[in-house]
């Protein structure tokens, strides 16, 4: 707990139904396992008894709530787990109101660690870059982080993926740029290859300036799920509300169809 060593997985869970829940276990114990947590394969179960319990408790069963599960490992002084330390699940739930309006992104300094020094693409509890990130543009007067590589790449925010679009192409980053591959942007990919035949897919490089060329901007992420981008630092971004009204109601359509959980 002192030292951040655990990890976690955060959710949307909607009239008792949720996205990708066996995607959100997975990664939870790919977490687990990085750590070297010892093996729990009674976890899957107790989480999802665990998430309608809460809920239960919390009278959300029947609304749309942000469920965060997190898991650690008991310790001492020092950071050498104990041998035979003991695994604590937390399961916590809140209510979310599901109007998204358009944020405001920050370019910042706080650069993203890079995946040679800590896994990217998995939800650890130790996030001071993201904390930092996150106070960093709250001083720059805007409501979220745009985070860039160690070379000066667009990476992610410190809560979700960024996509844009250009034309008929959509971009997002790679997974070459130190980013946490969320859930919800492989199913905005998988959409966007599998259902929209008039869109084309690239992931890659690219550096800030390209977002002053983007018709729309958007972010993703399992609470949200898909939230516009207003401006950039002095830039103001999403020129097509109706194309982005359009991108959220088809996706959020795939969603429901496969990615649902009961």
């Amino acid at each position: 707990l002192w030292y951040g060593d655990g990890c976690f997985e955060t959710l949307l869970v909607e009239h008792g139904k949720t996205y990708g829940l066996d995607l959100h276990l997975e990664r939870l114990r790919k977490g687990m396992r990085y750590l070297y947590f010892p093996n729990k394969p009674d976890l899957d179960d107790r989480i999802q008894t665990g998430i309608t319990e809460v809920l239960k408790a919390g009278e959300l069963l029947n609304k749309s709530a942000r469920v965060r599960i997190q898991v650690w490992r008991e310790g001492s002084t020092g950071f050498a787990p104990p041998a035979g330390a003991k695994v604590r699940l937390h399961i916590m739930a809140s209510e979310v109101l599901t109007d998204i309006s358009p944020i405001n992104l920050a370019t910042v300094s706080t650069r993203r660690i890079t995946a040679v020094s800590v896994r990217s693409d998995l939800k650890l509890s130790s996030a001071v870059n993201y904390i930092r990130a996150a106070a960093e543009a709250r001083q720059q007067g805007a409501d979220e982080a745009l985070m860039l590589t160690t070379n000066g790449h667009i990476s992610e925010t410190t809560i979700a993926n960024i996509f844009w679009l250009i034309d008929d192409t959509v971009y997002t980053p790679s997974d070459d740029c130190d980013l946490l591959p969320g859930i919800i942007r492989e199913a905005f990919m998988d959409w966007v290859q599998t259902e929209q035949n008039d869109l084309k897919l690239r992931a890659g490089q690219y550096t800030p300036d390209v977002l002053k060329k983007a018709e729309a901007v958007w972010l993703t992420n399992s609470v949200r799920l898909i939230q516009p981008v207003g401006r950039l630092d002095s830039i103001t971004l999403n020129k097509s509300v109706t194309l982005m009204e359009k991108i959220r109601y088809n996706f959020r359509l795939f969603l429901a169809e496969r990615y649902t959980t009961v």
